[in-house]
């Protein structure tokens, strides 16, 4: 259920930073905005959510064709630490192009979309460090943590 919920989300997000990649481009097409970095930023943010979104459905794809425990809890580890890697990505995209956009005053539309990317990032950041919480909370370890004995 957890692991549902959890898939479902990444894809959300990844949905939303698709669109608003496609926003911050459409807003800048008619504009002088020529900021590489700004636009370079742009086009990370619709790799991340292209990402998000294959690896949201190759991991339900995964959770629910693997019958091995092993095999399905790894799956989950490593699409949160995908979720968390993605999500400081993000964050630190969002601010490139809040920066840039700031500083240019043909740019200035980006701006707006910048934020709500940044809160996706943080979004996604908490949900894969929710996730690695609630695992050393229940006491379960790692697969990749070799048992002794």
């Amino acid at each position: 259920m957890l692991n549902s919920m959890f898939s479902l989300l990444m894809f959300v997000i990844g949905l939303i930073l698709i669109v608003t990649n496609f926003q911050i481009d459409s807003a800048l097409n008619g504009t002088k905005c020529t900021d590489d970095s700004l636009q370079n930023s742009n086009k990370g943010i619709l790799i991340i959510g292209v990402t998000s979104v294959v690896a949201s459905l190759c991991h339900m794809a995964c959770t629910y064709n693997c019958n091995d425990f092993k095999t399905s809890q790894l799956s989950n580890e490593v699409f949160a630490g995908v979720g968390l890697l993605m999500g400081i990505a993000l964050v630190v995209l969002a601010s490139v192009i809040n920066d840039r956009a700031g500083k240019a005053t043909d740019c200035k539309k980006a701006k707006d979309r910048s934020n709500l990317i940044i809160v996706m990032g943080s979004v996604m950041i908490v949900l894969s460090v929710m996730y690695f919480g609630y695992m050393y909370h229940t006491g379960k370890k790692p697969t990749f943590i070799k048992k002794e004995g």
